[in-house]
């Protein structure tokens, strides 16, 4: 991964049909932090995953061009501030008390929940979901 740091690739899953694209800031052990590239040469936020059952790392001509130009656009591939990969605790509070506002995505195509963090512990996350809370 150390060879990736700062460049634009894609990620494959064995587990999952998405693949994700962005600059590579952090990696550890458990977890991968992007600057997300969700499409054409455009940054926007950041894409933490879960580093497990990553099927390929791709970096190709393709990604070269897309690099050479978000960064001709002067579009920052760094990250101002590093997401504390530690643990799912930490990242959740971090992006709460930074960002307030987040989404997290589960395995299944159909869950996205995006709002504001009310409550967090061992056995369950409660955010204020644009006005309903819900448990996950």
């Amino acid at each position: 991964m150390e060879k990736y740091v700062r460049q634009l690739i894609s990620i494959e899953f064995d587990d999952k049909k998405e693949i994700f694209n962005g600059f590579l800031i952090d990696w550890t052990a458990d977890w991968i932090l992007l600057k997300n590239n969700p499409v054409d040469f455009i940054i926007d936020g950041y894409t933490i995953l879960k580093n497990k059952n990553v099927k390929a790392i791709i970096q190709d001509k393709d990604h070269e061009f897309t690099e050479r130009v978000i960064k001709l656009k002067g579009l920052k591939t760094s990250a101002e501030e590093i997401i504390p990969l530690r643990d799912l605790s930490s990242i959740i509070h971090f992006l709460a008390n930074k960002y307030e506002i987040f989404q997290i995505a589960t395995k299944s195509d159909k869950a996205v929940y995006l709002g504001k963090l009310i409550e967090l512990d061992e056995e369950e996350l409660v955010i204020d979901f644009f006005g309903n809370r819900r448990t996950i």
